[in-house]
């Protein structure tokens, strides 16, 4: 019982059954974070390869239309987020093992029945500040995910860019910034052409 909680008050004396007990995946966001839902494909789900416990970066691309313009750009949206759940499994019950994983299931009669049952979902513990920021990208641009090794903790150093634009501020271009300050940064599509 050591680091459990009741769903209700229980009085001194009764028994603590499980029942009374309170479980969830909401026991797994820490104070100060959100669990945000994200829809994902096998392409922003990185071949679903993403597994609950693992850490993410989101990125965004800024699309208008589906049209790429001159202005159109990717940058890191957020960085290292803790997958609480991806698809049918999650950290307060992991699924089954399966033999293969998902993105493997292949082929002959069971194909169809495999592509149904791929992940169409990643529960993401985002903190609170910036989960109207996801939910704005995810609806208006679009989002890949990116996983990184469990021990990687790196963040920017820039705090987290203001408005849609993808624009490489000064202190990412600079020859001293991190990786993670220029994938902050962004990149439009303009200054791949050189212009």
């Amino acid at each position: 019982l050591l680091g459990r909680r009741t769903a209700l008050d229980l009085p001194a004396g009764a028994p603590v059954l499980e029942t009374q007990l309170m479980s969830g995946l909401a026991l797994k966001v820490a104070p100060g974070e959100r669990a945000v839902a994200l829809r994902v494909d096998d392409v922003i789900g990185v071949g679903h390869r993403i597994r609950p416990g693992d850490l993410v970066d989101v990125f965004v691309v800024l699309k208008r239309e589906d049209r790429e313009l001159h202005d159109s750009g990717a940058r890191l949206l957020l960085p290292a987020l803790r997958v609480l759940a991806y698809g049918a499994s999650s950290m307060e019950a992991p699924a089954e093992a399966a033999s293969q994983p998902p993105g493997d299931a292949a082929t002959s009669s069971g194909g169809a029945q495999n592509r149904r049952d791929q992940p169409r979902s990643a529960v993401l513990a985002v903190p609170v500040d910036q989960v109207a920021a996801l939910m704005l990208a995810e609806q208006s641009a679009r989002l890949g995910l990116a996983l990184r090794h469990p021990e990687d903790k790196t963040v920017p150093a820039l705090a987290p860019l203001v408005g849609a634009k993808a624009v490489l501020p000064a202190a990412a271009a600079s020859a001293g910034a991190s990786p993670e300050d220029r994938a902050l940064a962004g990149l439009t599509l303009s200054s791949m052409g050189g212009t």
